[in-house]
């Protein structure tokens, strides 16, 4: 289960953070999250009428964009991704950061 991170809950502080969006980014964002949520639900839609072969990539559409969205809203939220992480983590997994870096070479 993820650990939600604390969220600036003002203008006053998202303004603190150097990365805070303007109001007109956050609409942008949060009409591509509508749509990307509307194109989600008839993914579904269509998913609980398909036949058994088409259900394996609808159901790999929905996640696809729910990485998408998860990953606009995250970073939307606090610019670098506060909630869960940034675009890397979303679509790469926790552990993308990190990764190769602990391997000693010598």
């Amino acid at each position: 289960m993820a650990t939600l991170k604390s969220i600036p809950a003002t203008p006053a502080d998202l303004a603190k953070h150097s990365n805070a969006l303007t109001p007109e980014q956050y609409r942008i964002v949060l009409e591509r999250i509508a749509g990307c949520c509307d194109t989600l639900r008839n993914v579904l839609i269509e998913a609980i009428e398909a036949e058994d072969h088409q259900v394996t990539n609808l159901i790999d559409a929905g996640k696809m964009l729910a990485t998408y969205i998860g990953g606009m809203a995250d970073n939307a939220a606090r610019p670098g991704g506060a909630i869960i992480g940034n675009h890397d983590c979303w679509n790469y997994g926790r552990a993308f950061a990190g990764a190769g870096k602990e391997v000693s070479h010598g």
